[in-house]
């Protein structure tokens, strides 16, 4: 088998002819080579997965219903004791497929709640994955550039669609990545909520968005009340659209009065949104 090495993107048809899979799919499995394809793709829209330093919280497969411990998903709760060999990619660029190298399931599987394609709840399976090769970071721009391409496609939503995303949504850790430094995933949708919610003022001095952005929209920084490196929640409740005057306010004075002012204020989106 041709080697991929690991910071590599290639196309799905190229990781199709290397690993011997499928085109289709988030998990891939080659009898004749005896390995497990995974593809952690956020523009598909019906997993959510997130990372803790080197460790990928994986979501099973299943689109409809409860997802069940059987079929890819068996195969990958079972790969300690078969010696399945787990390949992950990971999408940051649609079309292109980012390679990890070989990673390791932990041994502990986890359940958590999910919305199915149908928007109903469910229970889906969670497989903690850790990177084999921990001495390759990602670069800061594939992160960036993975962050304003969700942020684009959540911003072509109207306010009931973000609302309903949002409905039911029980904040998880901060997906968590290791570059040089530590980069803290934000949640698209909760961004975008957040400065509906704001409506062109800043949720802290209440004056309005100093200037407009260069596709039109008031310019206000999404903060996090308790911050992310403090364990705060990227939560409805947490998070606020700030001025940059008073968003660096924050960052330096830290405040008891404002960051009581600022976790009083209503969450929810005013009826003229």
């Amino acid at each position: 088998m041709k080697e991929v090495e690991i910071g590599q993107e290639i196309s799905n048809e190229q990781l199709t002819e290397i690993f011997e899979v499928g085109n289709m799919g988030g998990m891939r499995k080659s009898l004749k080579n005896n390995l497990l394809v995974l593809i952690s793709d956020p523009y598909k829209g019906y997993y959510t997965d997130r990372w803790d330093g080197n460790i990928l919280y994986y979501t099973g497969t299943g689109k409809l219903g409860d997802q069940k411990l059987e079929k890819q998903n068996a195969d990958l709760a079972n790969s300690i004791k078969t010696g399945l060999q787990i390949h992950l990619f990971e999408v940051f660029n649609p079309k292109k497929y980012f390679y990890h190298g070989k990673v390791r399931f932990t041994g502990d599987v986890l359940k958590e709640k999910q919305k199915d394609i149908e928007g109903r709840n469910r229970d889906v399976i969670i497989f903690p994955l850790e990177k084999i090769t921990h001495n390759y970071l990602v670069e800061l721009e594939y992160l960036k550039h993975k962050e304003n391409l969700s942020d684009s496609e959540i911003k072509k939503k109207n306010s009931k669609e973000i609302k309903n995303l949002l409905d039911n949504y029980k904040p998880k850790p901060s997906s968590k990545r290791l570059i040089s430094s530590i980069f803290y995933e934000r949640n698209s949708i909760l961004k975008e909520y957040v400065k509906r919610r704001a409506n062109g003022k800043c949720e802290l001095c209440n004056d309005s968005a100093p200037f407009l952005d260069n596709k039109g929209n008031p310019f206000l920084e999404v903060h996090h009340i308790i911050w992310l490196s403090k364990n705060g929640e990227d939560s409805i409740e947490n998070t606020v659209a700030l001025c940059p005057n008073c968003h660096r306010k924050m960052h330096i004075l830290e405040d008891k009065n404002d960051m009581e002012k600022l976790i009083k204020i209503p969450k929810q989106l005013p009826d003229s949104v």
